[in-house]
């Protein structure tokens, strides 16, 4: 059989996708089944393109397992035949169904036809090879997204079953073989459970929607929702809202293999403008079924506003008003709802500020003010907006603002200067521009190339500068750029930046516990304080031991931890009472004098027998022991048995059976002395 089609198909049929997405090393068949209340309507496709190669050679064989009869599970399951071997053969019947039906005669050309040619450049082998390969897949691909869409001829040519024996009260297990031999391929069968008495429901299309514009409609409606059940739709249309008719000799699916699967399915029509159209879908199964009409959608097509104004004169007028004049195309003004007359003071954002008739052509405006850009903005009737390009009307202004007022300002210790002034209440004010002097009588310097739209500047000011005044003053801008005379020069204090003279350290003479520190200033009035730092020699960072906030100090005792026999180092700086600090003076070193040892009555030690031990305890007659150790004598050496007797205060050491003398020993640590030792002997 010959029969050309010409064909150019980029679809995805949730029933052929399925089939495409099977994986090559898994070949299997795939079931779905429709229920009607007198039949029980089958399909089933092969996953893969050799799969279905090999099938269309061999064939299926379909049996029906009974499962339940009246609710009941059958021990032992009825399994009929219903088809020993199905297979597509070339028969008068296949002949008419490709006559009758286009998609029988795809169906009909992939399996049986001579050439299904698929465009490919190339004649050596290699291409040839890729064109064959190619072919195949077109082949099967074509044919099932045909025999979607024909059921008569997939029935006919083994692909698909009426079971018009099904009985109610009984549920069923179809399942189909394949007859292709193991050796040459191995095909998982397909199986479909079913219910007679759960008849397939068939919803309406969902979301059909319409956008009419001029000579054309855009219907679009959910796809993905129904995709389960319906792979292609009818689209009919009236004029009368009663009488329908189809409007596409093949049914419509959702075109494009890259689609989102969430992405809606659309079709465009063409129709006539000002005539009102009715519109509805109706979805069609895999078998042929035709599910019910969509919700009805209406609307009529019209002329798409193209055309924008064109200004052709704008001027001032007298008493600060303005002409506006523009053209639009006469064919036009019948789809015209209006005319805006928009204005904008920047250029961006713009304003309506009145509506004319479609008529209108001219347009006076009373007041310019400070909306010197303008449009025109067409409006149609249904609802489309053009504008034309904007102008500008420049008025004549030689008018200077007012003088600002409220200049203020403070300067802080970093030299930064913060300046503010009250806003100007004229219409027209574009900014400001902000100027300096550093003496009085000084011409002011300007601060600003553009203009100060806020009314707060910051400025930085030199604090190494001896002045320790800075004078402001500021002007106000308007939109012709006419600038006011300058503000009252206003007065702003510079705080002081210089720090005081390093002071030197004179001497350091060591006490018992203490560093007595004296040194010597540069006797600026301005001093506010100084700070000490120290550190032992051995260290590698000095650190703050006393801030002191009195500007006539010459002295000072240290006496924060003070170590005996240590060297210490010194320095010192000044800070004025603006808070800036001088350098650190050279550093002056000292060694601490030695404590005293003291005397050893300063606590009591007792060490007495109490039964087979000893008791030992101590109490203390002085307050300033910083901490205090009991150690004692095993095997002629001293070892610590309480690190921490000063809290502890008494220890009960057991008694050795060999042992008939307990030596024992205190060493005291106290605060600026030596440490001393106290011994304790107990006869056992």
């Amino acid at each position: 059989m010959k029969k050309i089609l010409s064909l150019v198909l980029f679809v995805m049929i949730p029933f052929l996708s399925s089939a495409q997405s099977g994986a090559e090393d898994k070949p299997e068949i795939r079931v779905r089944a429709e229920v009607h209340k007198d039949k029980i309507m089958l399909r089933w496709i092969p996953s893969t393109t050799k799969a279905w190669n090999l099938l269309n050679k061999y064939g299926y064989s379909l049996e029906r397992i009974t499962v339940t009869r009246s609710g009941k599970v059958l021990e032992k399951r009825e399994t009929k035949v219903l088809a020993t071997k199905l297979i597509p053969q070339m028969t008068d019947r296949v002949k008419e169904l490709a006559n009758k039906y286009d998609m029988a005669a795809v169906m009909a050309q992939a399996v049986f036809g001579d050439d299904f040619e698929v465009g490919f450049i190339g004649r050596d082998d290699i291409s040839r090879a890729v064109n064959l390969t190619q072919m195949r897949e077109q082949r099967f691909i074509l044919s099932l997204y045909a025999a979607d869409q024909c059921f008569p001829m997939a029935k006919e040519i083994g692909w698909g079953w009426e079971d018009t024996q099904a009985k109610q009260g009984e549920r069923y297990l179809y399942r189909v073989k394949s007859l292709v031999p193991e050796k040459l391929l191995k095909i998982e069968h397909g199986a479909v459970y079913v219910d007679p008495a759960e008849f397939t429901l068939f919803p309406k299309p969902l979301e059909l929607n319409s956008i009419f514009s001029d000579e054309s409609v855009l219907l679009t409606w959910n796809y993905s929702l129904l995709s389960h059940l319906y792979s292609v739709y009818w689209v009919e249309r009236s004029d009368d809202g009663v009488n329908f008719k189809r409007i596409t000799n093949t049914p419509v699916t959702r075109m494009g293999e890259n689609q989102d699967v969430n992405a809606p399915i659309d079709y465009m029509d063409s129709i006539k403008n000002d005539r009102k159209y009715y519109y509805r879908v109706a979805g069609i199964t895999p078998f042929g079924t035709v599910g019910p009409y969509s919700d009805v959608v209406s609307g009529m097509g019209y002329m798409r506003l193209t055309k924008a104004p064109h200004i052709t004169e704008s001027r001032e007028d007298k008493d600060n008003s303005g002409i506006l004049q523009w053209e639009f195309d006469k064919k036009m003004e019948g789809i015209l709802r209006d005319f805006q007359i928009l204005h904008s003071e920047n250029d961006r954002n713009y304003t309506v500020l009145d509506s004319v008739d479609r008529s209108a052509r001219i347009y006076h405006i009373k007041k310019l003010g400070n909306n010197k850009y303008y449009r025109v903005r067409a409006r149609s009737l249904h609802g489309e907006n053009v504008s034309s390009y904007s102008v500008m009307i420049q008025t004549i202004d030689s008018i200077p603002p007012a003088v600002p007022t409220g200049l203020q300002g403070q300067i802080d210790s970093l030299g930064v200067a913060r300046i503010h002034w009250n806003r100007n209440t004229d219409e027209d004010i574009l900014g400001y521009r902000l100027f300096r002097a550093y003496a009085k009588g000084d011409e002011f310097t300007p601060l600003n190339d553009l203009e100060i739209t806020d009314t707060c500047y910051v400025d930085t000011v030199d604090m190494r500068m001896l002045n320790k005044q800075v004078y402001y003053a500021v002007a106000a801008l308007d939109k012709r750029y006419n600038m006011s005379q300058l503000s009252p020069a206003q007065v702003v204090i510079r705080p002081r930046k210089i720090a005081p003279s390093v002071p030197l350290i004179s001497s350091i003479k060591p006490y018992p516990g203490k560093n007595v520190i004296t040194w010597v200033t540069g006797n600026e009035d301005y001093i506010g304080g100084f700070t000490i730092e120290r550190k032992l020699s051995s260290d590698s960072a000095f650190s703050v031991v006393k801030k002191i906030a009195v500007p006539k100090a010459l002295t000072y005792e240290d006496t924060l931890g003070i170590k005996p026999n240590c060297d210490y180092e010194y320095r010192i700086s000044a800070y004025s009472v603006d808070g800036v600090s001088s350098s650190f003076s050279p550093a002056y070193s000292v060694h601490t004098n030695l404590a005293k040892s003291g005397s050893k009555n300063i606590v009591k030690f007792n060490a007495k027998r109490s039964g087979k031990d000893v008791r030992l305890s101590v109490e203390y007659l002085v307050d300033d022991i910083e901490s205090v150790k009991l150690y004692k004598q095993i095997n002629g050496k001293y070892l610590l048995i309480d690190s921490d007797f000063y809290n502890n205060k008494e220890l009960f050491d057991k008694k050795k059976k060999d042992d008939d003398r307990a030596n024992y020993m205190l060493l005291i640590k106290r605060r600026n002395f030596t440490p001393i030792k106290i011994e304790k002997s107990v006869k056992l």
